[in-house]
């Protein structure tokens, strides 16, 4: 038993530490004193000694007794601290004004008592919580607390489809249609076992139906038929429940999944959100965000609870650094020369999410200067087809890429066409690559295996081998749609999105990994023309517009496909560009021969094998 004790102790420490960060002021008490307080009445006492008594109180009821603390209890508690070990026997009043001295230390709060009293006249004993985890509940509501607040506002409830087992004064101040703020971070993630597929929950929920759109535009579901089989992300559920806990005017305020903000599965939700609410604001969290223990990238969504006016704006955002690395490490701002920076006594994390909330009070007064990461849009922009709520897909360049093609467009001189149109696009299937045995890299069946980075260099050494001999008959089908030949344009599909690269001669007959969305087009100069167009701002602008994923953003063949290309409809502007850039491919390829020549020769010459 004493060596699986100290297996998780091992195993849970690096959390354990982490967590620890969050009450470090907890083990600074030990410097604090009575004796600013009441005239230093009271420097007998040992805050250090009190504060860890008092914080053991709270664990030993809350965890090995199952039972709540209140406020009431904790005051008895300390009373009976102070006569017997310290001596005093103190009455009622004395002794709260300590308890509420202890109290102030512990929240390390720097607010004037009138400030604080007014939080927790106007604020604490008005918020209210549910969640499914034992422990996370018990957290809480010690948290609670320290805030002193004892109404009891945190219950432990499965809230998707256990409302009834509220209790009755929960549901009689916190019930549906009167919260007036709710803030939520439901479970999300691209985990199958997170799913919702239970029928009790998902009948309660239009999103938890199978539904359709008929030839006006409009909902409607089959009958008795749930999203049983494959379930639904529970984010989506939830966001629908905030819809109906919420009061008419009321805010929510909840994060997301950021493929739930275009994807096909979350578009009823948004559909909902789009004609139920005021949708206030869509933040882009960084993919560190929630890291080490998350690497979900996530989103945030604000909206407000009404018949939603005709034409408003939208703030959007995009975080781009959020303080920390991908372990949890905390990344700090620093000067020119390199040294951290401290802003009040303390180190300053490298994050933009300060920015963003500050960006976001001068849009709701009317004073947001906009950037390429923070800006508005219309709510009659959102796209019809899709509902896409994703900022990507709005950013003011990609917008200023679609709109200098449709000015093309409205030129007699240019076809806009789609790339389909001009290309066969699609990327091959997933496989278990066989691999050669180690040290073979030639003979019968052997073939080279290109990654995307490798790809991208001019000498195809450093490759990995594959060996025909040990495909399926499933596997060679696979490795036949994977092989690459040369003139085949490729698009990075996840990773450094849309790098556009060339197959060469060294490539022909090879196989490159399915990561690469293949874009063959028979057309020689054609090819050339697109391949330039593609790697151009223009063309990159219009393939990342469409760009999305959960845990790592992935284009989509079908979204290439649907790239506009203006096309010149005087051919010889074809030939002209596409033959430049077909001549300097192939006086790239020339350059590698004759380097690979003379590469020989030398070792040739030095017998260097």
């Amino acid at each position: 038993m004493a060596e699986n004790m100290t297996g998780d102790i091992i195993s849970d420490h690096r959390e354990r530490m982490l967590n620890l960060k969050k009450y470090y002021p907890f083990f600074r008490l030990i410097d604090t004193s009575f004796s600013n307080f009441r005239d230093g009445r009271y420097d007998i006492l040992d805050m250090g000694y009190i504060v860890m008594a008092v914080l053991r109180f709270f664990i030993e009821e809350n965890n090995f007794k199952e039972k709540d603390v209140t406020y009431p209890e904790y005051l008895d508690f300390l009373r009976l601290i102070l006569k017997r070990d310290f001596g005093l026997e103190l009455d009622e009043c004395d002794s709260k004004d300590i308890a509420d001295y202890i109290f102030d230390k512990i929240n390390n709060s720097s607010r004037t008592q009138n400030a604080k009293d007014t939080i927790k006249r106007r604020v604490v004993h008005q918020l209210f919580g549910i969640d499914i985890s034992p422990k996370l509940v018990k957290i809480a509501k010690a948290n609670m607390l320290l805030g002193k607040d004892g109404h009891g506002g945190i219950e432990r409830v499965d809230s998707l489809k256990e409302t009834d087992k509220l209790s009755a004064s929960f549901l009689e101040k916190c019930g549906f249609g009167m919260p007036t703020v709710i803030l939520s971070n439901p479970p999300f993630g691209s985990g199958h076992e997170l799913r919702v597929k239970s029928k009790q929950v998902l009948e309660k929920f239009d999103v938890g139906k199978v539904w359709a759109l008929n030839d006006k535009g409009e909902f409607f579901y089959e009958k008795d038929k749930f999203h049983e089989g494959i379930g639904v992300a529970p984010e989506i559920l939830f966001a629908e429940q905030y819809l109906k806990w919420i009061k008419d005017e009321g805010i929510i305020c909840f994060v997301i999944a950021k493929g739930q903000l275009d994807n096909r599965e979350a578009y009823l939700m948004r559909h909902k959100y789009l004609t139920e609410t005021q949708i206030l604001a869509v933040i882009n969290l960084h993919e560190d965000t929630f890291q080490p223990f998350c690497g979900s990238k996530a989103a945030v969504i604000l909206a407000k609870k009404c018949t939603p006016p005709k034409d408003y704006k939208i703030f959007m955002a995009i975080s781009n650094k959020v303080g920390q690395t991908s372990r949890g490490a905390s990344v700090l701002k620093t000067n020119a020369e390199g040294t951290p920076l401290v802003e009040n006594g303390h180190l300053v994390l490298d994050e933009d999410l300060g920015e963003i909330a500050t960006a976001y009070l001068k849009f709701q007064k009317g004073e947001l200067k906009e950037s390429e990461y923070r800006f508005t849009i219309s709510n009659t922009d959102i796209d019809k087809e899709t509902l896409s709520l994703n900022p990507i897909h709005y950013l003011p360049k990609y917008n200023e890429a679609l709109e200098k093609i449709l000015e093309i467009r409205e030129k007699d001189d240019f076809d806009v066409v789609p790339l389909s149109s001009l290309a066969d696009v699609y990327n091959g299937p997933r496989f278990k690559r066989p691999y050669a045995d180690n040290g073979v890299t030639s003979g019968d069946g052997i073939r080279k295996y290109f990654t995307g980075t490798a790809m991208t260099q001019l000498n195809s050494d450093n490759v990995k081998y594959l060996d025909e001999k040990k495909c399926s008959k499933i596997q060679k089908a696979q490795l036949d749609l994977l092989t690459i030949h040369k003139g085949y344009i490729l698009v990075s599909d996840s990773g450094t999105l849309g790098r556009v690269t060339y197959a060469l001669e060294q490539h022909e007959g090879h196989v490159a990994t399915n990561n690469l969305i293949r874009i063959v087009i028979e057309d020689e100069n054609l090819r050339g023309y697109v391949f330039q167009y593609l790697k151009s701002d223009l063309g990159q602008s219009l393939m990342l517009k469409n760009s999305y994923g959960t845990n790592q953003e992935h284009l989509e063949p079908a979204e290439i496909k649907d790239v506009l290309v203006p096309i010149p409809k005087n051919r010889s502007i074809i030939d002209r560009i596409g033959g430049t850039v077909i001549k300097s491919i192939n006086n790239l390829e020339c350059s590698i021969e004759q380097n690979n020549k003379a590469d020989k020769m030398f070792n040739d010459l030095y017998k260097i094998k």
